[in-house]
């Protein structure tokens, strides 16, 4: 549906305890885009005992819909 809608592609979240939300955005095809550290209040999660007792870090994925060509990136200096 969201080709047929011309999105330009997709976000997807998985927490960095959770292995399996990872593995299962990797099957089909996300690509591991950045991280966002202690975003989320602290909370179980289904399938973990652990009791981590800290706010929760996401990774987040993305997954391109439309082939894009490369592009060229210019950084500053300081980078």
């Amino acid at each position: 549906m969201a080709k047929e809608r011309g999105l330009l592609g997709l976000f997807g979240e998985a927490f960095t305890v959770h292995t399996i939300s990872q593995s299962i955005n990797a099957k089909f095809g996300f690509k591991s885009t950045a991280l966002m550290l202690g975003t989320f209040p602290e909370s179980r999660i289904i399938g973990i005992k652990e009791d981590y007792g800290q706010r929760i870090s996401v990774v987040i994925d993305f997954l391109y819909l439309i082939k894009k060509e490369k592009a060229e990136v210019y950084l500053p200096k300081e980078y």
